[in-house]
């Protein structure tokens, strides 16, 4: 497996330099359109795919109408949005190997691709434009940094092939409303700090927008507010970008961190890696090498105190296949309970337990005629090595908990004390990782974390627009999405390496453990760290929050939601009695008013639709996608005009 960086391309610094034909908002504001217009916003990869289906769209449609796209996004990163900004450290990896993305719609090959150099997925890609002969394979990943390269370079060519009828104009700015003209049916938007321009008429609008960043709950309310009336405390809500919301932190400060998920990883790797540490490669390990620019000590905890698993891709790139879970079965149970009516735990988890059950035996299985294969005389010494564990092994075949494998810390001694808890965290991650260095394609572990993975698109489609009861949607998000999650979707292999490199050296500690408080102390300043669980406390001066904000419609929500909301011309999306903090979309993504009626004119894509629909992963053009669909009934109406 290999790491792909900016550096291996040919061409990097000529699209790190490439500046979108952009207008300036003042330029906007007086811009006079004699055509029609639609808008998107959002400068991300989900703004672009919208983009791509927008142009393709017109280009097929025979129509020719002069036409504007307006492209919005709060910087000048279109394309990449903060996630993938070609300007952040390259030891930000992302956590999807490199032939699993594609931002071109593979659906439909016709016309779309015409005078295009490349339109593949992003190994594809390398391939062209990559130094010398290097081998790129399947399961290798990439920085951040370089999918943002892929996109941009993407960008480029739908913007240098844009028929002779058509303009995209990119601006930088917030939008911030959405007002109606309701004879006209069409829309004037307002930018922070703009007048309204009522010559620029949208006819279609692709809300776009992405992750919030503001946590509906306790701790960053009361953290906050102490850290601004103390002189010592400082809490971080959000610490993208890296470079730029941790440089305050310093050498001498001790540091905890709350979640131990992707931005646990890029979180950890900015105080170390980017304060200019080292890591070393030996045979079957990695060490690290501080540079003294580290903080004294890094601490962090969770929930379920339970850090993600490595990604380890097989080498043929070919995952398990599902024995239970089809499409057949999602129409049997939906024929069978009716939408509205599944419940997660009693229709779907039995089934899904059988799917790891069934993976897990077989793998073991496999794992065993490994075994025995190595005590053949060409591998006699690793054969006496691992002779021991064959009965280990052979045991768990009837000791399978779907438990162990989504909250293996559940139940933990009572008298375990934070040593122990942090021994015991290291282990889980040095046996995953031993797993994936020594037997990849024969490791229970890691086959187990494909079945959540292959099982998303179906259980997706059960989930979506409140196929699940009202209560059983709730105790899914709060209680099992996360959990798989966690064991499906985590880091590079590397990167768990490197963090097992920062326990080894004495960098970093998972001693917190579960049901760990911070609460403001009072008496020296800083924070109080505390579990009920292992009984540590310890005393830090900086608190960094390392999760993602789910939707939210009731703090932090942005400017723009709340003002639609005012304007009647969206609700909140209730299932039940619970209420997920999304806007209710039809089937199409068009937003639902007060009224109950459909807004044809505004789509949204994306994050914005989690709640409603699940798994909007931002590099997925498949899933989900309305972009398409939205671009598509705007060219038919105009066709039927």
């Amino acid at each position: 497996m290999q790491i792909w960086k900016l550096n291996d391309l040919k061409n990097f610094q000529e699209l790190v330099d490439f500046k979108f034909p952009s207008l300036s908002r003042i330029q906007y504001s007086s811009y006079k359109p004699n055509s029609r217009i639609i808008g998107i916003v959002g400068g991300g990869p989900k703004g672009l795919y919208g983009l791509d289906a927008a142009v393709n769209s017109i280009k097929n449609s025979g129509v020719d109408i002069p036409t504007e796209i307006h492209w919005f996004n709060n910087s000048n990163r279109f394309a990449t949005g903060d996630n993938y900004r070609m300007d952040q450290p390259e030891y930000l990896l992302i956590n999807f190997p490199i032939e699993k993305i594609n931002m071109w719609d593979i659906s439909n090959r016709s016309n779309s691709f015409a005078g295009l150099a490349f339109n593949g997925s992003m190994d594809q890609w390398l391939k062209m434009f990559v130094f010398g002969s290097a081998k790129i394979a399947v399961g290798d990943f990439a920085s951040r940094a370089l999918v943002g390269a892929y996109l941009t370079a993407g960008a480029v060519q739908i913007l240098e092939s844009l028929p002779p009828n058509l303009e995209v104009k990119c601006i930088e700015g917030n939008v911030e409303d959405i007002i109606p003209d309701v004879e006209a049916e069409n829309y004037c938007l307002e930018l922070t700090g703009l007048n309204i321009n009522p010559l620029l008429k949208y006819e279609r609008i692709l809300l776009a927008t992405g992750h919030t960043y503001t946590f509906n709950d306790r701790l960053g309310d009361e953290v906050d507010h102490f850290s601004k009336q103390s002189g010592s405390a400082s809490y971080v809500g959000h610490v993208y970008p890296v470079d730029e919301k941790l440089k305050a932190i310093k050498s001498s400060d001790k540091v905890c961190i709350k979640g131990l998920g992707l931005t646990f990883v890029d979180t950890v790797l900015a105080l170390t890696e980017g304060r200019g540490g080292t890591f070393i490669n030996s045979e079957k390990s990695i060490c690290y090498s501080p540079s003294g620019n580290e903080p004294i000590s890094i601490y962090a905890y969770s929930k379920s105190g339970a850090p993600m698993l490595p990604r380890v891709p097989l080498k043929n790139g070919k995952e398990p296949r599902l024995s239970y879970i089809s499409w057949d079965w999602v129409n049997v149970l939906v024929n069978l309970k009716g939408r509205g009516n599944i419940d997660f735990e009693a229709d779907v988890l039995p089934v899904l337990v059988k799917e790891y059950q069934i993976l897990h035996q077989e793998k073991l299985m496999e794992r065993n005629a490994y075994l025995l294969k190595c005590r053949e005389p060409a591998y006699a010494n690793r054969g006496k090595e691992l002779e021991c564990n064959l009965p280990v092994y052979s045991s768990q075949v009837t000791r399978f908990s779907i438990q162990d494998i989504l909250d293996p810390f559940a139940e933990l001694s009572s008298d375990l004390n934070e040593t122990e808890y942090h021994t015991l965290v290291v282990n889980y991650l040095q046996e995953a990782v031993e797993e994936a260095v020594n037997y990849p394609e024969v490791s229970p572990i890691l086959a187990l974390s494909s079945v959540w993975r292959n099982a998303l698109p179906y259980i997706g489609s059960l989930y979506a627009f409140g196929g699940f009861t009202g209560a059983s949607q709730e105790l899914f998000e709060k209680q099992y999405l996360g959990k798989f999650n966690r064991i499906s979707f985590g880091p590079p292999l590397v990167n768990v390496q490197k963090i097992l490199a920062l326990i080894k050296a004495g960098n970093l500690f998972f001693r917190p453990g579960k049901n760990t408080s911070v609460i403001p102390n009072t008496f020296t300043g800083n924070f109080k760290v505390y579990s009920q669980k292992t009984y540590p406390c310890q005393d830090v001066n900086y608190l960094l929050d390392a999760r993602i904000a789910k939707p939210t419609l009731f703090k932090g929500c942005p400017k723009l939601y709340q003002n639609l909301m005012k304007r009647g011309l969206a609700i909140p999306f209730k299932n039940g009695n619970h209420m997920p903090g999304c806007l209710a979309i039809d089937r199409n993504g068009n937003l639902i008013g007060a009224k109950e009626e459909t807004i044809v004119g505004i789509t949204l894509y994306g994050t914005p639709t989690e709640g409603v629909t699940l798994d909007n992963d931002s590099l997925s053009r498949e899933r989900n996608d309305f972009a398409s669909n939205w671009a598509g009934r705007w060219i038919n109406s105009i066709k039927k005009k």
